[in-house]
């Protein structure tokens, strides 16, 4: 139903005259202001969003750019904490001890492997010591050596306490090398960066080394 057939109503119902004519006529001038107003709103909306719309559009490209630095920030952050974390272990790598020895990063990655270890370990098996360095110890031994290895390690870090383990070695003739070994937890501020291992003696028993698998 329309406002003007409102209003004709409402002056009908009020018997005409004067009171009914003015009372229509007030209520339509408001209608009329109101509609007016209501209209120059929708005016007004209409070009604020005519306005906004590019806007709008630079929010959102520019919102995507910040998420794409964020990640790079985190990525970059991540990237300096793990050079830090091997310039640590790299600097502490000049330990001059007359054992064979060697440092590995949280990834299990190669830091240090000094020369004693590298004659007893990597030359018997045509392995350099750039082959080892940067490289875990999957990209080196075979696979059940290299879990042996790596499982060591990890619960040596995870426990944060050193260890004595006996691990094989390929001695290069088809037989092992069993090997008395400290591992180590390397820690800066009590935080576990990587672990170490110490080889104190090369010359254990097979059968010592059976029997320590047995009571693991």
């Amino acid at each position: 139903m329309s406002s003007d057939l409102i209003f004709g109503l409402i002056g009908s119902t009020l018997g005409g005259g004067a009171l009914g004519a003015f009372i229509t006529s007030y209520f339509s001038s408001k209608s009329e202001d109101k509609r007016t107003e209501v209209d120059a709103t929708d005016r007004l909306i209409s070009q604020w969003e005519k306005l906004l719309q590019p806007l709008r559009g630079r929010v959102e490209y520019l919102e995507k750019e910040l998420d794409t630095l964020r990640s790079k920030e985190k990525e970059y952050l991540n990237r300096i904490s793990i050079l830090e974390t091997q310039l640590i272990l790299f600097e502490s790598s000049h330990i001059d001890i007359p054992l064979p020895m060697w440092m590995k990063d949280l990834n299990g990655k190669m830091i240090y492997f000094n020369k004693l270890a590298e004659n007893a370990f990597l030359i018997p098996m045509n392995v350099t010591l750039d082959d080892y360095i940067g490289k875990t110890d999957h990209d080196i031994w075979k696979e059940d050596i290299a879990n042996e290895f790596s499982s060591n390690d990890k619960e040596v870090m995870r426990n944060n306490k050193e260890k004595r383990v006996i691990e094989r070695y390929p001695n290069g003739n088809g037989d092992y090398y069993y090997v008395d070994v400290l591992k180590y937890p390397r820690t800066i501020k009590n935080k576990v960066i990587g672990v170490a291992g110490v080889a104190l003696s090369l010359n254990i028993k097979k059968s010592t080394y059976e029997a320590y698998c047995n009571n693991k």
